[in-house]
Order: structure tokens, then C-alpha cells, then sequence
């Protein structure tokens, strides 16, 4: 396959990461580069390290003719102009350049550019060719994802020479690897080369490495237990050598190694790599390029290897609030080979560990100590207390020249210019003697290891939802936070979480946020999610997937977590999680990213938090009250036992206090005299009442001072109120609603809310005097008050029961009462109200309710979950719903809940089910409607639900009692809302649907298009029932043979579906399925209409990737990813493909069988596929068992009329002619024509089929001798 200029396409690939894949590509470029061959690595893994990583110090800035190079690229991703970078180095020694192409990550969202999956897989496979060969180098080596997806792995099959797949030593990793073996095997159109290569070697030991040749499918081998023969069985490798055998060494991986440089020529390091690349070079590469002694040590040195040393220590000594700068200082000391320590120099110890002998040791001599310039650093340690020499002094920006004159070696850290910055750490590297290891190309854009920022080069938008309490009081924990901040920059690719624990009110969230408020900087993502229940940590999980713009899939918070793990600098905040195993597969694995827990249950992992100690305490209550004196506050924090939430109340009463009585004739010092004295009193009293509860205690005294003061009442039972509302605040527009005016009138009295009626703007006085009196936070600008939970949990428990639960009723029945009796429109547009209270609904425990409007309330929170939720919220709220009817009577709100669980189990593809919740549904809801004081309540809820059930049947096979019922149903609801009703044309959308499966086309289409006419006069073509129901008529058009019209049509609902503002992933599915379609059957047809735009949904979409974004949507076992399947299934089969087309089908066949049994007529349709495919493969026996069964099958579900029953009888034909049995297949053919004519008309394309069948037929009869008969598959229909 090498391309006509003798380019030769080498592909790397591996079925899992961490194996040395990227360094056998590096050092297999460098060991072709050695012979002064052209070699190109084209970068195409989204794991760390890139190629160019390895390569960084060599930069040779870019080829000459990269801009021809970008260009021959840039046809690869068409979507993203400018997607790829060109970047050549230069190794030591008597080497060639090493050119490196990269895709270019997209600014806004991260993202790499991709192949453009929406063509036809020929297409793209032609695209990769011409780039490789157009680029015109002797070797292009290709460096793919971990695992790569079947996509890919056909790409790879169809365009590479040579496939080097890198497997595990372990039994488990060599199956996976032959697993990936045989998958790109499969789909290969001829013979390939697939070396197989063992990651990891024994010291002194290298596998010889097979013979070059086709890796045979692997088949029973992959039982093998294990051992050097079973190892070759495993692999499928020829020959007594064994396979290949590289290094791999974790350590040596992250720091970027190559061993050719490092590692003498003779090692059995440099042997195996060599080896490896005389095997993919067909032996034209035999040895490693010459490198001197002295090069081969400097390379060592500048990557700090065992046998040179221990690297060089560097103190950077700084103040706290410098710890940014110092974080910076220090990544650029240890990008250039040193080690960095980092100094504090508040801390007693600092100069200890910056001395002689520093952290580790090192000798006086050579110890290097810089400083970190700055007025916060001076306040500490004046600048006449320097010392005179130092090594360097970094001057901050705000730090006058003056300050550090007396040191002769000063470097201002203020670049003036953003773009001056990487000059910046070039010239600190310069003044240290560091090697320069930033020189080069721009960063890889695959996620690295999260780097320290200059703190001057912020990002320009910081994708946040972090509200932090501006008049907050933060003491003490330095240590805490420098052990926070050390652990999370220490760690690589790792997002192992840095959990905070402790009990309730000792400080984990502060922390936290202060953590934020420090560092925040150094992220481009920083996301809170509050975590005490794993629906609530989903949910803010699909806040982020939309934040980030991640393309919508069946699962967001699968999706939002992969796409994190190709991006970097992010900070995910998991707030109050209970339970740490409720974690389990909420966090991301991967990616250059830092994780913070808080949780009031203790790890074995975790950082316990305790109280504070009495100086911080102190600190902390003379922030608050100046004029206490610091024996009263340190009698106070002794009391108060170091609590930071009782310290927080009490500094807030104390406050309050002196400020009431301030002006009354009494000294300042009096008054805290006097207030401390008092305040220790009351708590003292309290604590007696409280079993030694000192948050408790000091929250009653708040309480019991709020009730004597203007308003104060007020506030005191808002705190109540929202006691039983979601902790992570709840919004202005429920707090300044009637219904929670009413609440509030029913637990402080109507004179209480006389302010309120006056004047709106009390509300706002009362919400900040909660906040003065540290039982709230106000934030968003008072948009939003937020309470901890621990006084949420304090305030409940100091209530009489009697008292208690008439507030949580009172609070829930004035959150139901905020949702309008009558929701209009779609539910979405209430995503603002019903988004909140998705949080507050859990708490308030309305499960058991009977109150109509609590039930109301739950019925549309539920309709609200269904059509806003991810495929995981699903699955979990029908374990809700289905608690909640077991207690609820069998009422219309009872009905309408059942119906809304139908559609959540009809969405996660469990038809029957969905059914009979339907049924419980319809039955209720009958039942209602027949109680004349209800007269007209629940019709139209009856018709959707009977419109779903409908749906069920036609999922579950029983078309005609689907298209009776479609009927019924259809006539129902255009008599009682018109025919311009959207539940109209959704019923007629409906009934087409029916009649289509039924066999009726033609009347399915002229359904479907006279829907499609209301449907534009009535709302136009921006909406998505418009895009919805002509997707339909686009779809009978292609099965009656009109491709122009379907294509035209599909070529403009794409477009319209790409200008939606709110997306429908469902239906664009749809859409780019059916497109596929067209283009599989009809290739000739224009990809859209002359002069449309490209973008967006707009796009081209193969069934490839239709049936990948299926699975991604609704997952890989969903009823529409079987079909989509079967459809790619089918293209295979034409496509002279057959092996893939049988793996495909009976994937498929398989996956229906499982969820409908055999006898469905899915099932049928994939075994007419099947026997095609069979055919193809020459295996014709079983071709004929298959045609026969679908067909009889068939026959006695459908009708001989049906046109699935023609299309089975057909096939049965074409595998009877090719059994030697024309006769059979000749009576087939003549009953398929004479059914066509009678059921499906004279001018359907079935009709045609059948009679060229039967023309091949008797010529074959005639001649002696088989003619090439028609194929006719079915796709199985998505419904």
C-alpha cells in the first residue's frame, strides 16, 4: 500500500495506556532519522506525553514547506480551518530532522480535531492515504488513541503498511491487544502487517520479534493460559522467536526519555528499539545513530538520570500570599532539571530549610536559595535582613526597585507583555545555570500535567459557578492549605481527590473555597458540585457537560468526564459528600486536573480537620469585634472549644451587639467588656441545654437575640423556613413569592409581614441580617441565601415535633404552590424554577404527600426530569417514581404520573414496561375522567398516554394492533383539538409511523407530508416537530425510490436543525441516520444542496458514526444503536465486506433476540441481512437456513403481502439459485411478483425487484448457468 512517491505508513496503536506506546514511536523515528531518511510522526494520540514532548529541547522551529504540509492536512478535519501545526527537530548526533505533526486543540473548548467521520467510510480512508502520501517523507509514523474505536481501527486496516499493536505482559493485556489484533484484521481489504509487541522486558533480555508477515486471525488461542508458546498463540505469532519485546518504564515515560540517547547502543534497551525498527522498515533500518559519549552524558544530565547525580536543590523562599509566583518560580526551576523547595518565610524552620544541607542535604557549597521579592515578604523579613549575596532575587510586580538595591542579582517577574512570558522563564532559567527545556515548539495540546501559571496570565474567562460570601472570615490553616496546595501540584495525570474531612461545622467547605479564592487563578475550569447525594453530584455534574459545551450523550456525566480527561488545568470542588462510595464512578479518572472532597466521614486517605487553635480562634473574633482584647477572645475560643461555625456565630453576635448599643454613653472597651461577659453567659447557660453542643448553644443565643430586635423576628423564621430547603441556597424569586409571603405569615404572624407588604425592599434588609448574624451567606448579589447545614440540621432540631413538621409542610406546600396549576408550553422553558426545586423536592420528603398541590408539583417535576435528564437520571428517578405511586391513590395526578413513568422506561428502551405502566396509566386516568366533577380532566393526558402505548406495540412487533389503536387515537385527537393541534400532527406523525411498518408506504408518506404542510403553516420550520415529522417523509421517500426529493429535504432540515437554539440530539440522530441511508443506497446523490454552509448539525454523518453517536446517546444496547448497526451492517455487506457485515448483523440480531425474543420481525430482518451477507462469505448453507426462517417467520406475522414478507422471500430466492435450487428459486420470485402487484401497487420499487428476480430466474433455467440477481435489504426501522 506504500504510497507512489515510496512513502511507507507505519501506525502505533494499543488496546490500553501506559505502555510505552509514544516512546516506541519517538525512538523508532529517531533510530529511521539516523539513516537521514525523511521521517514524519503525525500525533494523532489524546493521551500524554505527545511525540513532540519528547523532542521538546531539539526545536528546529518548522519544516520549510510546513504551510504545504498544514494545507495537505487541514482536508483531514475540514471542520476546524487551521487544525494542524508542523513543528522539526533536530536530534545530537549524526541524525536527520524529525518532523512532528500536530492537531491543534480548539481554544474555547479544548477539543481535537477529528477525522470527518459524518463522510462515507471510503472517503475518509482516501483522505488519510493522500495526506500520508502527499506528505512525501520515506516514513510516516502514526501515533493513534489508546483503544482505538471501530472507526479508527478500519481507518488503520486500509491505510497503514505496517500496524505495530503494543500489548501488556499480562495474559488479560495480550487478549486485549489480540482482540485489537483481529478487529483491524477484519477490516482489512487485503493482506496488512501486524507486529505485535510486548511492553516491558526483563533486564539484559529482548524478544527477536516475528517474521514479518499477515498476523493470522486469531481464533482459539485466546484461551491460553499463559507461557512463552501460549504467549504466541495468544498473539497469533509466526515463527519460533517469539514476539517483540520493548522497554517500558513508567518513571522514565514522564520525564520524556528517549533511550536512544540515553542508553548505550549495545543495551538491551537500544537492541529491542532498533529491532523494532528494522522490523517495520522491512530491514532498510538496522542500527542506531551515532552519538558521542560527551552528548549521550549531557542528554542524561539535562533529564536528571540516576547515574548523574542528585538533581540541584533550589530554596525559593516567599511569603504566603506570593505562593502563586513561588508555585511558578518552581515549575520552571524543575522543567530545567533542579529540584524546587519551597520556603515560607513565616515559617520558623525556612531559613533552616533554605541553609546549608537544605531538605535533602546538599552541601553548603552548593546550595542555591532565591527570593521572591515583595512588600507582603517584607513584612515578615525586612529587606536589611537579606542576605547580601544571594543567588536570586525575584522582584514582584508592586515592588519598588529601591526595596532590593543592595542585591547584585535581580530579575523583575512583570513581563510588561503577556506574549514576554515564556522570555521570562528562559531568562530565570539563564540566571540559575537551568538548562532551557521550554525551548521549542508550543506545548502538545494533549492534556498535560497542570503547570503553574505566571500568576499575571490569567485566563481570559474562568468557566465557573463558585460563589464565595465576600464579608467571609478566614484564619489560620496555612499549613493545612500549603499541604493542600503541594499535594495537588505534585501530582501528574492524576486526579487523585485531596479529601478534607471532619464533623459538621469544623471548616472543610471554607477551606475549600478559600483553597479557590487563592489558586483559583492557575485553572481554566473551577466547578463546585454539591455532593451529599450522588443525584445531586450528577447533577452538577450536567451542569458542567453544558458549561463546557461537551456534545450531548445518553449519559452526560460519562461524557463531561471524558472530555475532562483530554483537557487540562481544571478544579472540581465535591462538597458534603456523605458517603465516599457514593463517588464511584462520579470522578474522573484521567486528565491534568486537581479534585477537592469534603465529607464529614473519616478516610483512611483523608486530611481530618480539627478545631482551631486559641491564637487563630483569637484572631478570628478580633477580625469581627477590633476592640475585644485578646484575653476576652481567647476566653471565648476556650469556651467555644475552637469550633470555627461557634466562633463564626459568636463573632457575629459580638459584632451586633457592640454595634446596637454603640452611641449609648458607653465606652468602646465597655461595650466589649461587657458583650464578652454577657456572651459568655448566655452560651454558658445554653450549653447546659444543649448536652455541651457549643454550635447548638451558640445558635440559640443568635435565635433568642434575633427575636427581641426590628426585623429580627422576621429573619429568625426565614432561617427556619429554609432549614428545610437544599443547603446549597435557595433563590430570591421562592423567597419573594407568595406562597413563601403565606409560609412566613403562618410562623411569625401577620403584623411580622406588614414591613414586607410596605415595602419590598425589606425582604433584602431581612436576608442580610441573617447573613450579619452568621447564620446565612447572601450571594449572586442577593440573589441567592445559603445556610449550612449543620445549623439547617441545628434550627429543625430545636423545634417542638408538633412545630417542626408544621413548618416542612408549610415550606412544601409553598414551593408547590409556586408551579402554575397550568405549565404552558414546553417544560423547558421553567428550567430556572423547576431546576431549583429538583433541589429542594428530596429534602422536604413529598414522596408520601397527599396534598394535590405537592402532588401536582411532583408530577411536573417529573414530566421536567424526563425531558431535561441524562440517560443516568433516568434509570435512577424510576426507582422514585415507582415508590411514590405505591402510596399515591388512584386519582388523575396518580394517572399522570404513571404515564410520565412510561415514558421514562420508553425512553430507556423497555417497551414492555412502558406498556404496562401505560396501561395503569390509561385505566386510572378513565376511571378519573368518568367522575362528572371532573368532566374533560385527564383527556388529554388518556390520548398521550394511549399515543405512547401505541408506540410500545410497534417497538414490541404487534404493528397492526398498533395501527388500530393509531387510528382511534388520531380521529380522537383531531376531533378534539383541530387539525393544526401539535397533538394532532404528533398522532398523525404517529399513525404514519404505524402505517409505514405495516406496509402501507405510500399511505404513510401522503400521511406523514400532509402533516408536514400543517405543521409549517401552524408554527413554521423552526421547530423541531417540523424537523421531526419531515425526517419522516424524507425516510418513506428513500424506501419508495424518490432519492433527489429525500435528499433535498434532508439537506434542509439539517440546516435548520444546526440554526435551532436549543439542541435535540435525538433528532438530529434521526436525521444524519436516514441521510446515511440515502448516501449507502443512492451514492450518486449531492452530500446537500448547492451553495449550503457546512457546519454544526449541518454536517455529513456516516452511519459509522451514527451508530457511534447512538451508543454514546442512548447506549450500546438501545433498541436505535441495534438499528443504526444493522443499517452499518448493510453498507458492509454492499460494500464486498462480508465478514464485518455477519459480525455486524449478528450483533445485532443477537441484541434484539435479547430484548423482544426471537419470534419479532427485527429479528426476522436481520436474518435476511445475515443470509446475504453469508452469501457473500460463500458459506451457503447457512444463507438458505437463515432466508427460510425470516421468511416463514414472516409470512405468519406479517402476511405474504407485506413488504418484509417479499424482501425474505426474495432472499430465500437468491440463496436457493446460488444452492443449485433455480426451480424454488424461480416460484419464490413469481409469488413475490404476484403479492407485489396485488398489496403494493404497480409504481412501488419492491414490485421491480421481484420481477428482475424472476428474469434472472428463468435466464438462469434457460441458460444453465446463475445470473446476478438484485439484493434487496431492509433497515430495521427506528422506532
Amino acid at each position: 500500500m506504500s504510497g507512489p512517491a515510496g512513502t511507507t505508513s507505519i501506525v502505533f496503536a494499543a488496546a490500553s495506556r501506559r505502555l510505552g506506546r509514544t516512546a516506541a514511536v519517538a525512538n523508532t523515528a529517531l533510530i529511521i532519522a539516523g539513516r537521514r531518511l525523511g521521517v514524519l510522526i503525525v500525533d494523532w494520540s489524546k493521551d500524554g506525553p505527545a511525540a513532540a514532548d519528547y523532542f521538546e529541547r531539539f526545536g528546529a522551529g518548522a519544516p520549510p514547506d510546513s504551510r504545504v504540509l498544514e494545507s495537505l492536512f487541514e482536508q483531514l478535519t475540514p471542520r476546524r480551518p487551521r487544525g494542524w501545526r508542523f513543528d522539526r527537530f533536530q536530534p545530537p548526533g549524526d541524525s536527520g530532522p524529525i518532523d512532528v505533526a500536530t492537531p491543534v486543540s480548539d481554544g474555547r473548548t479544548g477539543q481535537l480535531p477529528e477525522l470527518p467521520w459524518e463522510e462515507p467510510i471510503d472517503v475518509v480512508v482516501d483522505l488519510v492515504r493522500r495526506a500520508v502520501d502527499g506528505s512525501g517523507y520515506r516514513y510516516v509514523l502514526v501515533d493513534t488513541p489508546t483503544a482505538p474505536a471501530a472507526g479508527l481501527q478500519e481507518v488503520i486496516a486500509r491505510t497503514s503498511d505496517r500496524t505495530v499493536v503494543l500489548s501488556e505482559a499480562s495474559v488479560a493485556g495480550k487478549r486485549a491487544a489480540a482482540h485489537l489484533i483481529r478487529k483491524i484484521d477484519d477490516e482489512a481489504l487485503t493482506d496488512i502487517t501486524v507486529l505485535p509487541v510486548i511492553s516491558g522486558m526483563p533486564p539484559g533480555e529482548h524478544g527477536g520479534g516475528p517474521a514479518v508477515g499477515r498476523v493470522p486471525v486469531i481464533s482459539d488461542a485466546l484461551g491460553a493460559p499463559g507461557g512463552a508458546d501460549d504467549e504466541q498463540a495468544i498473539l497469533g505469532v509466526e515463527g519460533g522467536a517469539g514476539p517483540l519485546r520493548v522497554p517500558y518504564d513508567r518513571d522514565r515515560a514522564e520525564r520524556h526519555v528517549l533511550a536512544v540517547l540515553a542508553d548505550g547502543p549495545e543495551t538491551p534497551e537500544v537492541r529491542a528499539y532498533v529491532r523494532l525498527a528494522e522490523l517495520v522498515t522491512g530491514g532498510e533500518v538496522t542500527a542506531p545513530p551515532a552519538l558521542s559519549a560527551d552528548a549521550r552524558q549531557n542528554y542524561r544530565a539535562a533529564l536528571g538520570l540516576a547515574d548523574t547525580g542528585s538533581p540541584r536543590e533550589i530554596a525559593i523562599v516567599h511569603a504566603w500570599q506570593d505562593r502563586l509566583w513561588a508555585d511558578w518560580a518552581g515549575a520552571c526551576v524543575e522543567s530545567g532539571g533542579a529540584k524546587a523547595v519551597l520556603v515560607d518565610a513565616e515559617d520558623p524552620d525556612a531559613w533552616a530549610a533554605a541553609g546549608p544541607g537544605g531538605a535533602t542535604g546538599t552541601p553548603a557549597d552548593d546550595r542555591v536559595t532565591v527570593v521572591m521579592a515583595s512588600e507582603n515578604l517584607f513584612r515578615t523579613l525586612p529587606p536589611e535582613e537579606l542576605p547580601e549575596h544571594l543567588d536570586l532575587v525575584c522582584r514582584l510586580p508592586g515592588t519598588p526597585e529601591e526595596r532590593v538595591a543592595g542585591q547584585p542579582r535581580v530579575l523583575s517577574l512583570d513581563p510588561g507583555d503577556p506574549r514576554r512570558v515564556t522570555a521570562l522563564e528562559r531568562d530565570l532559567k539563564a540566571r540559575l545555570d537551568l538548562l532551557d527545556r521550554t525551548a521549542g515548539p508550543a506545548p502538545s495540546p494533549s492534556p498535560r500535567p497542570l503547570v503553574p501559571r505566571h500568576p499575571l496570565m490569567r485566563p481570559p474567562r474562568c468557566r465557573t459557578n463558585v460563589m464565595l460570601f465576600p464579608h467571609r472570615v478566614f484564619a489560620g490553616r496555612r499549613d493545612r492549605l500549603r499541604e493542600m496546595r503541594d499535594r495537588l501540584t505534585a501530582r501528574l495525570q492524576d486526579p487523585t481527590p485531596y479529601v478534607l474531612s471532619g464533623p459538621a461545622g469544623i471548616g472543610k467547605t471554607t477551606l475549600a473555597q478559600e483553597y479557590v479564592r487563592l489558586f483559583g487563578a492557575d485553572y481554566d475550569t473551577v466547578w463546585w458540585i454539591s455532593a451529599r447525594t450522588p443525584e445531586l453530584t450528577r447533577l452538577g455534574l450536567a451542569e458542567l457537560s453544558r458549561r463546557l459545551r461537551v456534545p450531548p450523550k445518553g449519559d452526560a456525566v460519562a461524557a463531561v468526564l471524558a472530555a475532562l480527561a483530554e483537557q487540562s488545568r481544571w478544579l472540581l470542588v465535591y462538597d458534603d459528600v456523605e458517603d465516599l462510595s457514593e463517588l464511584d464512578g462520579l470522578l474522573p479518572a484521567e486528565g491534568a486536573g486537581h479534585v477537592i472532597v469534603t465529607s464529614r466521614t473519616v478516610a483512611p486517605s483523608s486530611t481530618a480537620l480539627e478545631a482551631l487553635p486559641t491564637g487563630v480562634g483569637v484572631s478570628m473574633l478580633r477580625a469581627q469585634v477590633p476592640s475585644l482584647t485578646a484575653e476576652q477572645a481567647e476566653a471565648i475560643v476556650a469556651m467555644l472549644e475552637g469550633e470555627p461555625l461557634a466562633l463564626t456565630l459568636a463573632g457575629a453576635w459580638l459584632r451586633e451587639t457592640t454595634l446596637r448599643l454603640r452611641g449609648r454613653d458607653r465606652e468602646v472597651a465597655d461595650l466589649a467588656d461587657w458583650a464578652s461577659a454577657e456572651y459568655q453567659a448566655k452560651v454558658a447557660q445554653r450549653l447546659d441545654d444543649d448536652d455541651g453542643d457549643v454550635v447548638a448553644a451558640c445558635l440559640a443565643v443568635s435565635l433568642a437575640e434575633m427575636d427581641v430586635q426590628p426585623l429580627a423576628p422576621l429573619a429568625a423564621r426565614v432561617v427556619e423556613l429554609c432549614s428545610w430547603l437544599a443547603p446549597e441556597g435557595v433563590g430570591h424569586r421562592i423567597l419573594a413569592s407568595e406562597p413563601f409571603r403565606e409560609a412566613l405569615a403562618g410562623s411569625a404572624g401577620p403584623e411580622a409581614l406588614r414591613p414586607l407588604a410596605a415595602d419590598g425592599m425589606v425582604l433584602d434588609q431581612v436576608l442580610w441580617l441573617c447573613a450579619r448574624y452568621g447564620m446565612a451567606e447572601v450571594l449572586a448579589g442577593g440573589r441567592l441565601l445559603r445556610i449550612h447545614r449543620r445549623i439547617q440540621e441545628l434550627v429543625q432540631e430545636g423545634l417542638p415535633a408538633e412545630t417542626r413538621e408544621r413548618r416542612r409542610r408549610a415550606v412544601m406546600l409553598a414551593l408547590a404552590r409556586t408551579v402554575p396549576a397550568q405549565v404552558d408550553g414546553p417544560i423547558q422553558q421553567h428550567d430556572e424554577l423547576f431546576g431549583e426545586l429538583r433541589r429542594h423536592l428530596p429534602r422536604l420528603e413529598a414522596g408520601q404527600e397527599t396534598d394535590p398541590a405537592v402532588r401536582h408539583w411532583i408530577v411536573e417535576q417529573a414530566r421536567f426530569g424526563y425531558v431535561s435528564g441524562d440517560r443516568g437520571r433516568l434509570e435512577d428517578s424510576v426507582a422514585v417514581i415507582e415508590s411514590v405511586l405505591a402510596v399515591w391513590p388512584g386519582d388523575h395526578l396518580t394517572g399522570r404520573l404513571w404515564a410520565q413513568l412510561a415514558n421514562y422506561l420508553r425512553d430507556l428502551g423497555e417497551a414492555t414496561r412502558a406498556l404496562a405502566a401505560g396501561d395503569r396509566a390509561i385505566g386510572i386516568l378513565t376511571e378519573a375522567a368518568a367522575d362528572e366533577s371532573l368532566a374533560g380532566v385527564g383527556e388529554h393526558a388518556i390520548l398521550a398516554a394511549r399515543r405512547g402505548q401505541a408506540a410500545d406495540r410497534r417497538r414490541l412487533g404487534q404493528f397492526s394492533q398498533s395501527l388500530g389503536q393509531m387510528q382511534g387515537i388520531y380521529e380522537r385527537t383531531r376531533s378534539r383539538f383541530g387539525d393544526g393541534h401539535r397533538d394532532t400532527v404528533l398522532a398523525a406523525l404517529n399513525l404514519a409511523e404505524a402505517t409505514h411498518l405495516n406496509g402501507g408506504h405510500q399511505a404513510a408518506l401522503d400521511i406523514a407530508s400532509e402533516a408536514l404542510e400543517i405543521q409549517e403553516r401552524r408554527l413554521g420550520l423552526d421547530d423541531w416537530l417540523t424537523i421531526r415529522v419531515a425526517q419522516r417523509v424524507a425516510e418513506y421517500l428513500v424506501v419508495l425510490g424518490e432519492p433527489g426529493r429525500a435528499g433535498l429535504l434532508l439537506a434542509d432540515q439539517r440546516e435548520r436543525a444546526r440554526l435551532m437554539p436549543t439542541p435535540d440530539p435525538l433528532a438530529v440522530l434521526h436525521l444524519d441516520h436516514v441521510q446515511g441511508i440515502l448516501w449507502r443506497d443512492h451514492p450518486g446523490e449531492p452530500a446537500r444542496r448547492p451553495g449550503q454552509g457546512t457546519g454544526g448539525a449541518g454536517q455529513r454523518t456516516g452511519l459509522r458514526g451514527v451508530q457511534t453517536k447512538a451508543a454514546e446517546l442512548l447506549g450500546p444496547d438501545h433498541p436505535y444503536t441495534l438499528s443504526a448497526g444493522f443499517s452499518l451492517a448493510i453498507e458492509a455487506g454492499l460494500g464486498d465486506r462480508p465478514r464485518k457485515a455477519v459480525r455486524l448483523a449478528t450483533a445485532c440480531r443477537e441484541g434484539f433476540q435479547r430484548r423482544y425474543g426471537d419470534g419479532h420481525p427485527f429479528v426476522q430482518l436481520c436474518l435476511i441481512g445475515l443470509s446475504g451477507f453469508l452469501l457473500g462469505d460463500e458459506r451457503t448453507e447457512e444463507a438458505v437456513a437463515h432466508a427460510q426462517r425470516a421468511y416463514d417467520a414472516l409470512v405468519d406475522l406479517l402476511g405474504p403481502g407485506h413488504p418484509w414478507t417479499l424482501a425474505a422471500g426474495l432472499q430465500l430466492s437468491r440463496a436457493l439459485t446460488a444452492s443449485g435450487d433455480v426451480d424454488g428459486a424461480l416460484e419464490l420470485d413469481e409469488d413475490a411478483v404476484e403479492n407485489a402487484l396485488e398489496y403494493l401497487g404497480e409504481e412501488h420499487p419492491y414490485l421491480k425487484v421481484a420481477e428482475e428476480a424472476a428474469r434472472c430466474s428463468r435466464t438462469a433455467l434457460a441458460r444453465g448457468r446463475p445470473r446476478r440477481r438484485p439484493v434487496l435489504y431492509v433497515d430495521v426501522p427506528c422506532v
